[in-house]
């Protein structure tokens, strides 16, 4: 008896992650289960549900990790705001360096992240190295200029055209590589783009292949999938257009 028992509860608790896996989160907005600083709370069952409540001003949920049951909690935001060298600020205390010269924040001479740099810098053993310019060989695009990125040398943003060869996607009119080669990237199916809470979503190339991906989860209280754009479609050309100013 005991052991049917353990069979019936082995199996059913492998049904019940099997549908946690499969099925996306859903996201609530509610104030139901809430003490007064509580701001999350998890639950599993056949589905994972997140039940949130918004923070009153000044203060941010503390959120870790999911566990059955337990509550998450506001607390003070005690973090200042935090600005990067070259952006604007008004004291020390809003840089990221901690040093605000002249309404902007400033880089430091040593360093042991690229943030600690000024503009057009990069960390390399501890020192702020200046990035070259292009034409230069690299290795990585954090050495190269502004708009520029690294295709075995520093190349601006966007300049390669389709057919010619590659190895670095964003070096691409089209910010997509294909054997080695710029090309048009593959576009979503009219048809799946319009579907609600879909399974999967269909790709086509321009050479009229395919390719099926699982649709992804969205941030949503349905717990419904949506299809994401392809790297052809018109939408995100859009976008490479703005971004390779």
């Amino acid at each position: 008896m005991v052991m049917m028992f353990w069979i019936f509860f082995v199996f059913t608790s492998e049904i019940a992650i099997a549908n946690i896996e499969h099925n996306c989160t859903k996201y609530i907005p509610t104030t139901t289960f809430f003490t007064n600083l509580s701001c999350a709370k998890y639950t599993f069952k056949t589905s994972t549900i997140m039940y949130l409540k918004a923070c009153p001003e000044q203060k941010v949920c503390d959120f870790t990790s999911p566990q059955e049951n337990k509550e998450f909690f506001c607390r003070n935001n005690s973090h200042s705001p935090i600005y990067y060298p070259g952006e604007y600020c008004s004291n020390d205390s809003e840089c990221f360096s901690n040093i605000c010269k002249d309404n902007t924040c400033k880089g430091k001479e040593n360093c042991n992240k690229d943030i600690d740099c000024k503009p057009g810098h990069y960390c390399l053993k501890g020192t702020c190295e200046e990035a070259v310019t292009e034409g230069k060989e690299c290795n990585e695009t954090k050495k190269c200029k502004a708009n520029l990125v690294c295709n075995k040398t520093c190349i601006k943003l966007g300049s390669i055209k389709n057919g010619q060869e590659a190895i670095n996607p964003k070096a691409c009119s089209s910010f997509y590589i294909t054997g080695g080669k710029c090309s048009t990237g593959p576009k979503l199916n009219e048809e799946d783009k319009d579907k609600e809470n879909p399974k999967q979503c269909t790709y086509k190339y321009k050479d009229e292949s395919t390719r099926t991906d699982k649709a992804i989860c969205g941030l949503n209280k349905e717990g419904a999938r949506y299809c994401a754009l392809g790297e052809g479609d018109m939408e995100l050309e859009k976008v490479v257009l703005l971004v390779k100013w």
